[in-house]
């Protein structure tokens, strides 16, 4: 079987970690299927190409096609976007054209991310009469988010919940979000395919016995993260001469280095860079837990990351952890406020609970390895090639 993937967010050379969980999805499908990605991304200063540039990628079944543009108009505000929306869609089908002349018509199309991918979609749709299925990731579904779907002008709205009506199926990464999506795009109905966690790259391994407490947090470091809260709950926890080390994995953000310099934190709160799985996989092997302290989430890709190397995870009280964390079993599960969050940590440096790391990663491998999750897709994807086959 053969599937045309069309994504939305996909890592590049422009930006290596934009929807690289996409990528980690394809990686586990292709176990099981060949898989066909496209990709096209705009090069807003020109770094790789002052036109377009089509870069192909092949590693066993998995085949990716990034295509770069760049366009005249990027100093006009409104209509460098009219211009770069209309170039965007010319070149996604002009890809899709000579992706079908050359290995013929796929399967089934996969749309991950319904905007803006999802419009060559509806294209193929109407031209090849070929059927696609949605796999969703997006946070602007969620009530709570910042950047809201609900606030987006009418036209984009309009446009999102077409594409989402018109799928063949849904999957989504949680049911929080699929319950979202289901209310703004009314009728749809949904199924849950996880997250993928690479489980030859995390896994556990022999750590230094040490008397300091070692924490890993890793994320964007934006609003939805809350990084601060996690800097406030540290600063109490020094109060109480309690002796750790947390290390935060993310973009540079001058601010929270301010912050965690004006809270006395300089000495144990070290701040990283973005970095490859294999780098951060090493620091979260040798850590005693991951905090992810969110204000919203879809999923968590950190927290079974961590999970499958035998970590807990100290997580804030939003519905998403409450689906992939147990608490007390593979993390704690803390209400959303700084303080609760210093007693949590407390409580775990002081050893009044005892985690199972064989049990985690046992629990974490058998949910979301990519054998796993492939073969969930897999079954998916033969599911809605064998109900079209007995409709038509």
């Amino acid at each position: 079987m053969k599937i045309l993937w069309l994504a939305s967010w996909y890592p590049s050379r422009l930006d290596l970690y934009n929807g690289d969980f996409v990528q980690r999805h394809a990686q586990a499908v292709s176990l099981y299927q060949e898989v066909d990605v496209i990709h096209v991304i705009k090069d807003q200063r020109g770094e790789l190409t002052r036109d377009v540039l089509v870069e192909e990628r092949r590693n066993g079944r998995l085949t990716e096609y990034i295509i770069y543009y760049h366009h005249r108009w990027q100093h006009l505000p409104v209509v460098g976007r009219f211009f770069s929306e209309i170039k965007f869609r010319r070149l996604y089908k002009k890809q899709v054209r000579a992706y079908l002349k050359k290995n013929g018509r796929p399967h089934l199309a996969h749309v991950h991310v319904c905007m803006k991918a999802g419009v060559v979609a509806l294209w193929l749709k109407r031209k090849l009469k070929l059927p696609y299925v949605i796999t969703e990731h997006s946070t602007a579904f969620l009530a709570n988010a910042d950047t809201r779907i609900a606030d987006a002008p009418y036209y984009y709205r309009l446009s999102c919940r077409r594409i989402l009506q018109q799928a063949k199926a849904i999957t989504v990464v949680s049911e929080h979000l699929g319950k979202a999506v289901a209310d703004f795009a009314k009728g749809v109905s949904y199924r849950i395919i996880p997250n993928v966690v690479n489980t030859d790259l995390f896994r556990p391994a022999e750590k230094t016995p040490s008397t300091i407490f070692r924490f890993v947090h890793a994320s964007g470091l934006g609003y939805q993260k809350n990084p601060e809260a996690i800097l406030a709950a540290f600063a109490l926890l020094k109060e109480r001469t309690l002796h750790f080390v947390l290390d935060i994995f993310g973009p540079a953000n001058p601010q929270l280095v301010r912050m965690a310099k004006e809270l006395g934190l300089e000495e144990v709160v070290h701040f990283h860079p973005e970095v490859p799985q294999t780098e951060l996989a090493v620091f979260i092997q040798n850590a005693d837990a991951l905090i992810l302290f969110s204000r919203f989430e879809t999923f968590g890709c950190v927290v079974i990351e961590a999970n499958a190397c035998g970590v807990p995870v100290v997580v804030s009280d939003v519905p998403p952890m409450r689906e992939i964390v147990t608490d007390k079993f593979n993390g704690l599960i803390v209400q959303n406020n700084e303080q609760a969050l210093a007693e949590a940590l407390c409580f775990f440096m002081q050893k009044k609970i005892q985690f199972d790391s064989t049990l985690i990663t046992a629990d974490a491998e058998k949910k979301y390895s990519c054998q796993t999750v492939g073969a969930a897709f897999s079954t998916f994807y033969k599911s809605i090639v064998l109900e079209r086959n007995m409709s038509s």
